[in-house]
Formats: structure tokens, C-alpha cells, sequence
């Protein structure tokens, strides 16, 4: 007599280990939403366990939180090696439920995906799901050197390793149709869909990070070869090159794909900004021996060389056992020990694969061989040297019986580790007192341009309510967001923020007048507001102030590379002060002006006088001599010591002003 949940035809087990996939399922989705919970709680961008929130986190939220849509969005802002996706599908949802990103939004964002990779894991760890998922989570989670790159906002890394993962495990996949299809074609339309998906996964690892191209027709060659060990019947050795060669060239597609798509960026930077944004990345050959003792110094005062010593020995002892499989005529096919190489050797191969680059590439060097670079090398290195301990604890003559338990075991406690190692919920008062300082500034200026370096005016930005104040960086710091600061000469205010600002002068004493992206900015109010460090100060655009003239020549037009040269401005009305000023384009090399007073008739006009310089302005205080003739203009001369090419920078003027002296605000 049959069980009444049991059909003819159906084993009477098959609905009872349904339920308990089922249950199972569930818990680890809920297990999993718990440690994101608190993984987020306790590592997000307030926390004092990951780096300080910068302007380089902020970026990724501005993109978040920005309206307007258009190439630029492709990758980071002024960047071209990180892609954008993660921020512009924040952005879309925002927008769509009508709420204002924030840096704990992007957090989220960041933390799902990334612990997400541990389903990933473990589906390639056929066998072995619950040992690879846990030991990879132990190893985000709880390995200091990981876990402080990974959960920063400002790092590839953590959108990467997913996507790369989601790719790894499509190619495994496509094999897995051919290998269940054995002696007959796989069905056209299923065959076709496979290939688009790990198609569109390779784009998306390559487009986080090109670097993902290299290392998936690494994981091809790979996945060809475990077909082989795993069903030699349906993949013979002359077909591995085949399997290998159909993921290279899909992942070839994919890398094509998302040079076009660069190109297309580059363009679109160029022509609406001016600067393609590409990456200075070439072969460092002339200092590829520093590299490597730069780069293995690195690697051995690493708190990670034990794991990584581990994983390499683990690797030859994988590529030995898998060696001998492949030669056998009675190989253990489908055994979780078999899967378990295949995943150490990968992972091995995907840290190693990084050694080399690092070595290679002069990004690295001019970036002081940064910790970040390692990251790839930190993680997988340390999860194959976990997982070679484990595999080889179940090879041990004593435990041998225990074999699966104790892997699921050492899963469960490595989940369990991973949860435990999370730090304590605190929050960094510096991150606090910058969020407070941030919010107010925007009630009381809204809209008001940040002037400062690029440390101080993106991290407030994002920290802002809507309504922000739009961050510009000076025109000596880096510029990632051209669009705010053409619109800069557009507003009637300026706050200013003297940190990292020389030409503004120090927040004890500020420069009376700054000349910014073609902005003549007078002191309104010093020392306007203080907060998390810093001090503003409060200027007014004055553009619009300037009085009737002319240039002769054209102010734009006039050559100070030429020594002796002169600009001759002529006053609309004679007057007997005049505070006259020349906004250059740049303020490096350095170039000296004198203003020569005219005056009517024929009388000896006054002596030139030294114009004051800062940064971009230089400016002077003429006054007609007592009984003489009031000014008519004033004639601005180079210096006769200065040279240079027309080309240069420094020669070009873009704006002249004539103002009234009772504006002068260093009086």
C-alpha cells in the first residue's frame, strides 16, 4: 500500500526530500538575510571598521543619486576602469520608488551582492555547497585585510567578484548541458540561451573590471578540463579544447562588447568635456624588478601568507590528484573530493593569475603598490589554502569515515565564525559630525556651490539632503562632475572651503578675491560656518559687477608667453580710482604683471605698479596723482624675464574686469 502523499510512479522518498530542499532553501535564505543584516549594520560607511568615508566613496553615491543620464554614466565618474552599473541601478530603483540615495543605501546594495557570492560558490562546490559557501563568507568576513577593502564604496572589488563568480559558474553550466546530452546534440534553443547568459555575465565581470577577461579563459580552460574528469564519455580530450575554446570566445565577445562600449565613453568625455578619461595603464618595464620585490613584500608581510602558502601547496597536491584522474582508466567521477580540486586549483588560479598583473602593470607602482591591489590575491588565495586544510583533514586515515559530516560541519562553524568575527555596531563620530556638517550647509545655502579640494567638496556633497550644494573641486584638484562647475559663474554665491585650498587662503586670514572657472569670487563673509574640521567662508559672484570696457587686443587674445607684450584696457568713463584685475587660465609657471595708469592728454602718466598675484587673479589698486588728469585705462605688461610657447597654459587670459575701489575687500 502506498503513503497518501506518494503517486504510482514516484519513489515514496521523492516528495519528503523535495520538502526537506525546500526547508532547507529557505533557512539559508533567511540565514543569509540575517548576516547581511548585521554585516550591514555593523560595516557600513558610519562604521569605524571600514576606511573613513572619502570622496572617493562619494562619487559612486553622487552617481546614485544624479538625475540626469547620459554616457558619462558608464563607468565612474572620470574614470574608466569601474564600471557604473551598480550606482545607475540605484539610481533607476530610487527614482522609481521615490526615495533619496544614500551612502547606507549603496551599502545595502553593495552587501547583498557581494555576500550573494556565496551561493555562487557553493553551487561550484558540487558536493561540497555548504563547506564552499561557509569558508568563503569566513573569508570576507572575518579576514581583516578582506573585509576592510571589500565593504569600502570606493573599490571594484566587491561588485567584481560576484559578477566574475555569476560568469564562472554559467560556463560550468553550458558544459554541464553538453555533458547531459552525451551522443546527441543539446536542443538548439537551450543550447543558444546558455550561451547568451554566460555571455551577458562575462560582460558584466569584464565591464566591472576588464581585468575579468584574462581570468575567465582561465576558468574556461578549467571548466573543459572538469568536463572531461567528470563525464569523459560525453567530452572526450579531443572535444576539452572545444568546451575551452567556446568559453574563450564568448568571454572575447564580451571583452569586445565593452571596448566598444569604452570607446564610446571616451568619446562622449571628449567631446563634452574635453578629456577622454582614460586610464595611464601600460607594461611597467623599466622598473619591473622593483615591482617584484615591491609586490612579494607585500604578499609576505601579509597577514594572509600562511592561507596562501597552504593554497599553493593544496594547488599542486589538486593539480597531482587531478593529473592522476585524468590518467586513470577508473577515475572517481562526481565525487565531491574531485569537485573540491577543481575548486582549489581555480581559486589558486585566480589568485596567482594576479601576481603577475600586479608585477606588470605601472598602475600599481604609481599607486605606492596599494593594499587594494591585492585584494583578488588576499581572497581567493585564502579561501583555496581554507579549503585545501579541510579537503585534506578528510583525507586522513581516522576521519575518513566522517567525511561529509565533517565538511558540512566545518561549513556550518565557518558561517557561524564568519557572524561571530563581525565587529561590534559602532559609528565614527568623525562620519557623524560630517553628515551633521553637510546637512547644514544645505539648509542654510541650498544650491549654493562647495568650492574646495576634492577631499572636502564630494564628501559633502553626498552626505547632503536633496537640495545639495553642488560640489567643485578647485581648478587645481582633480575634477570629476565638469557639469557643476560650469554652472558655477552662474550662481550669485560661492561657499569656500579653505582645507585644501591654497589660493583661498588660510581659513584665518582668506584671500580677499579668488578667480575660479572663469568666476570672479569677492569675500562676503569669512569664516562663515565651521564644522567637522573645516571652515567656510562665504563669497559673492561678481561678474556682473565688472564696469564698462575694452581690450585691445582682445583679453582672450593676448600672448603673455611673448616677453614685453602688453593688453591695453580702455576705461568706458575717466575716473579717479580703479581697482582693475586679469583672470588667467592657469597660474603655472608663474608669470609677473605690472599696470601702467593712462591718463588724458598729453600729462606723464603715473608709474607702472606690480600687480598682486594669487593663484589665477592678479589685480591693482590705481590711483590718479593729485591735480593730475583722472585715469583713462591701464596698461598690463609682462614681464620681460618671462618666455614660454603660445601653447602654454599660462598665456592665456580669459577675463578682465574693472571694478569699483569701495568693492576692494582687502581694504
Amino acid at each position: 500500500m502506498q503513503p497518501p502523499d506518494s503517486t504510482p510512479g514516484t519513489p515514496s522518498g521523492a516528495p519528503r526530500r523535495t520538502g526537506l530542499r525546500v526547508l532547507m532553501s529557505a533557512a539559508a535564505l533567511v540565514l543569509f538575510g540575517l548576516l547581511a543584516a548585521r554585516a550591514t549594520q555593523v560595516l557600513g560607511p558610519a562604521s569605524p571598521h571600514v576606511p573613513l568615508y572619502n570622496s572617493d566613496c562619494a562619487v559612486p553615491v553622487l552617481m546614485c543619486q544624479a538625475d540626469r543620464w547620459s554616457f558619462f554614466d558608464l563607468y565612474y565618474y572620470g574614470q574608466d576602469r569601474f564600471a557604473g552599473w551598480p550606482f545607475f541601478t540605484l539610481r533607476a530603483v530610487s527614482q522609481l520608488f521615490g526615495f533619496h540615495a544614500t551612502p547606507q543605501h549603496l551599502h545595502v546594495w553593495l552587501t547583498v551582492w557581494l555576500l550573494g557570492g556565496a551561493f555562487v560558490v557553493g553551487a561550484l562546490g558540487k558536493g561540497l555547497r555548504l563547506l564552499a559557501a561557509g569558508l568563503y563568507l569566513l573569508v570576507i568576513l572575518a579576514q581583516p585585510e578582506v573585509r576592510f577593502i571589500l565593504f569600502e564604496l570606493a573599490q571594484v572589488y566587491p561588485w567584481q567578484m560576484t559578477a566574475l563568480l555569476l560568469a564562472w559558474w554559467s560556463l560550468r553550466q553550458s558544459n554541464t548541458l553538453v555533458i547531459a546530452h552525451a551522443g546527441s546534440a543539446p536542443p538548439r534553443r537551450a543550447a543558444v540561451l546558455f550561451r547568451v547568459r554566460t555571455f551577458l555575465l562575462a560582460f558584466l565581470a569584464i565591464w566591472t573590471n576588464t581585468v575579468s577577461g584574462p581570468l575567465l579563459a582561465l576558468l574556461s580552460g578549467a571548466e573543459a578540463v572538469r568536463a572531461r574528469l567528470v563525464a569523459p564519455h560525453a567530452v572526450s580530450g579531443r572535444h576539452v579544447l572545444w568546451r575551452w575554446a567556446e568559453g574563450v570566445l564568448l568571454a572575447g565577445a564580451a571583452f569586445a562588447l565593452e571596448a566598444i562600449l569604452r570607446s564610446r565613453y571616451h568619446r562622449f568625455s571628449r567631446l563634452h568635456f574635453g578629456n577622454r578619461y582614460s586610464t595611464n595603464l601600460g607594461v611597467d618595464w623599466a622598473y619591473l624588478g622593483q615591482n617584484a620585490r615591491s609586490v612579494l613584500e607585500t604578499l609576505w608581510n601579509s597577514s594572509t601568507v600562511p592561507w596562501l602558502i597552504l593554497g599553493t601547496v593544496g594547488a599542486v597536491a589538486a593539480a597531482v590528484f587531478l593529473w592522476r584522474t585524468w590518467r586513470s582508466a577508473t577515475p572517481p567521477w562526481e565525487t565531491p573530493l574531485l569537485e573540491g580540486a577543481v575548486l582549489l586549483l581555480s581559486t589558486w588560479g585566480l589568485a596567482a593569475a594576479h601576481v603577475p598583473l600586479l608585477i606588470l602593470l605601472n598602475h600599481v607602482r604609481l599607486n605606492d603598490y596599494s593594499g587594494r591591489y591585492f585584494l583578488p590575491v588576499f581572497l581567493f588565495g585564502t579561501f583555496s589554502g581554507a579549503l585545501a586544510v579541510v579537503l585534506g583533514m578528510g583525507l586522513l586515515k581516522g576521519l575518513a569515515p566522517f567525511r561529509v559530516p565533517l565538511r558540512a560541519a566545518v561549513g556550518a562553524v565557518a558561517i557561524v565564525g564568519g557572524a561571530w568575527a563581525l565587529p561590534p555596531p559602532e559609528v565614527n563620530p568623525e562620519f557623524t559630525e560630517l553628515q551633521a556638517t553637510a546637512t547644514r550647509l544645505a539648509q542654510l545655502k541650498p544650491g549654493t556651490p562647495l568650492l574646495g579640494g576634492y577631499w572636502e567638496t564630494y564628501v559633502l556633497a553626498s552626505l547632503q539632503p536633496q537640495g545639495k550644494l553642488p560640489p567643485v573641486p578647485h581648478e587645481d584638484s582633480y575634477q570629476r562632475t565638469m557639469w557643476w562647475a560650469r554652472e558655477m559663474k552662474s550662481r550669485p554665491e560661492v561657499i569656500v572651503e579653505h582645507g585644501d585650498f591654497p589660493a583661498a587662503g588660510l581659513a584665518e586670514s582668506p584671500e580677499p578675491w579668488l578667480f575660479q572657472y572663469e568666476t570672479l569670487l569677492r569675500l562676503e563673509e569669512p569664516r562663515w560656518q565651521h564644522g567637522a574640521g573645516r571652515t567656510f567662508s562665504r563669497y559673492r559672484n561678481v561678474n556682473a559687477a565688472s564696469q564698462p570696457h575694452t581690450a585691445s587686443p582682445a583679453a582672450t587674445a593676448w600672448n603673455l608667453c611673448e616677453p614685453g607684450t602688453s593688453l591695453t584696457l580702455t576705461f568706458s568713463s575717466p575716473r579717479e580710482r580703479a581697482l582693475v584685475m586679469v583672470g588667467l587660465w592657469r597660474s603655472k609657471p608663474p608669470v609677473t604683471l605690472t599696470a601702467q595708469p593712462l591718463v588724458e592728454g598729453s600729462a606723464a602718466p603715473p608709474p607702472a605698479v606690480p600687480m598682486l598675484a594669487n593663484d589665477r587673479l592678479h589685480r591693482a589698486l590705481l590711483e590718479a596723482a593729485a591735480g593730475s588728469a583722472p585715469l583713462t585705462g591701464v596698461r598690463f605688461t609682462a614681464s620681460p624675464t618671462r618666455s614660454g610657447k603660445p601653447t602654454d597654459a599660462v598665456c592665456i587670459v580669459k577675463a578682465s574686469y574693472v571694478m569699483d575701489p569701495a568693492m576692494d575687500a582687502s581694504r
